[in-house]
């Protein structure tokens, strides 16, 4: 017998209204404004560089203290500033400032130079990736990259302040991850019944990714301790903040991210097998979805690794240098959390393509009857 596509097995029929994308873009880039505006203090500004006044290492051994004196002015009209630019390394040429460069200056206590400039090459770079998301991606890109920007002010606004609230840090990363997984999908992916397969299977992965997390950083003896940053959380003497709380939410926030990609394709596919082939009981569909799930599977498992390893890619060359054996180097609790937070992300995402097919094949076989 011979199965023919439907006409409209790959369209949305529910039509979209371009002009809400942009007005959502809009709010987000008001907010992102505000955000700025709010946090701006009249500590630090932005100087040029006018002038090299002397440079040199401070020391005999080139890997020392290396030191720039500059003459720097903060604009039109302001008096110039002598003002000193340290560094360790021997990377001199990459790291020291040239003449018309913008830096970022201090004046809290004494003037000083506290980093480079790059604001503006940060905005080229995000106009690049908009530029070609919309070029290739049309208008479900544009829907994609509000879900973006609302995911960016729920992690802000919701999970980073009621971390800082002292809030149950558990509790507030589900509830904002729910939050993201629900909005972010449904706008980029339109309001469709595999989209709340999708939608669904995130959930219930999810929960089983937070009972997995909260055991395995029990019983590794994980603390939130693995980085330079929590020893600054530590020092605060107004911190609220449950470290191992931190731990847990960026474990979370993390496989959510490998979630939306695994779900809403597995839940498609399930989806155009149905439609293509209508005789195929729920059974047959599932085996036939895990069947490409497992190749799904074994590239994003090897993607996951490939990313935490180059996010963490200095601190292991560093590990590699030394002579400390490879057992108590694995053993650290640096390692040990970027372990723990890969095989949670890899077991949820192997956990993903079962749950989210056995939905699919059910509710999608079921609805198209």
């Amino acid at each position: 017998m011979h199965y023919t596509i439907p006409k409209d097995c790959c369209h949305d029929h529910g039509k979209r209204n371009k002009f809400i994308p942009v007005l959502l873009l809009i709010i987000f880039a008001g907010w992102l404004l505000f955000a700025f505006m709010n946090s701006s203090s009249q500590d630090f500004k932005v100087g040029t560089v006018e002038e090299i006044v002397n440079e040199g290492y401070s020391n005999e051994t080139e890997l020392e203290l290396y030191s720039q004196e500059l003459k720097v002015t903060t604009g039109p009209g302001a008096l110039s500033k002598d003002l000193n630019y340290e560094f360790f390394g021997n990377n001199v040429k990459q790291m020291s400032v040239k003449e018309g460069q913008k830096v970022v200056i201090d004046d809290r206590f004494d003037s000083q130079i506290t980093d480079k400039y790059r604001l503006l090459s940060l905005v080229l770079a995000m106009l690049i990736f908009i530029a070609v998301a919309v070029v290739f991606g049309g208008i479900e890109a544009v829907y994609s990259l509000v879900g973006l920007a609302f995911s960016t002010i729920v992690l802000i606004e919701i999970v980073l302040r009621g971390l800082l609230n002292g809030w149950p840090a558990l509790l507030v990363t589900v509830l904002g991850a729910s939050l993201i997984a629900i909005f972010s999908i449904y706008l980029a992916h339109g309001v469709k019944k595999r989209t709340t397969v999708s939608v669904v299977a995130i959930i219930a992965t999810m929960v089983i990714s937070v009972i997995l997390t909260v055991f395995l950083v029990d019983i590794a003896h994980l603390f939130g301790l693995g980085s330079e940053d929590a020893f600054y959380l530590v020092t605060d003497p107004n911190n609220v903040i449950n470290l191992r709380g931190i731990l847990m939410a960026g474990i979370i926030i993390g496989t959510l991210g490998v979630l939306d990609d695994i779900t809403t394709s597995q839940a498609a596919a399930i989806d155009e097998i149905s439609k293509a082939n209508p005789s195929l009981d729920s059974k047959e569909l599932y085996k036939r979805g895990v069947s490409i799930g497992k190749e799904h599977i074994s590239s994003l498992i090897n993607t996951l690794f490939l990313a935490y390893a180059g996010a963490s890619l200095p601190l292991l060359i560093v590990f590699v240098k030394s002579d400390i054996p490879a057992w108590v180097l694995v053993n650290n609790e640096l390692i040990a959390e970027e372990i723990i937070r890969t095989v949670v992300g890899s077991t949820a995402l192997v956990l993903a393509v079962p749950i989210t097919t056995f939905l699919a094949s059910r509710y999608l076989r079921a609805s198209s009857k």
